[in-house]
């Protein structure tokens, strides 16, 4: 978990041409927690 804070941090800090995989990571971080599954009703999960 630090890691990737350090890793956001860094790619906040330091630009260079919009770096990609620091969006990518912070996109991916993004969807994950969009993602997460919630109880349907009958006890099943959905995503």
């Amino acid at each position: 978990m630090a890691a990737v804070l350090a890793f956001h941090t860094y790619g906040l800090v330091e630009s260079n041409f919009f770096d990609s995989e620091v969006a990518m990571l912070t996109y991916f971080m993004m969807g994950l927690s969009l993602a997460h599954p919630t109880p349907a009703g009958d006890g099943e999960y959905t995503a």
